[in-house]
């Protein structure tokens, strides 16, 4: 089993087996996204932010 679906098993997830290798390519693209976005050196006022709007209930 590879390490990738260990850690998926390990948070209960199960997937079907097709979909897994485009799964697994798509968190090491964010990864490495991220990776990108944690070495840009600037100050607090650039940070980037998410910004979630919730719709009335």
């Amino acid at each position: 089993m590879s390490d990738f679906k260990e850690s998926l098993a390990a948070l209960g997830l199960q997937l079907p087996e097709a979909e897994l290798p485009g799964l697994e390519a798509m968190m090491a693209d964010l990864e490495r996204a991220a990776s990108i976005v944690r070495k840009t050196e600037r100050s607090y006022q650039e940070e980037p932010a998410l910004v979630l709007r919730l719709r009335p209930v």
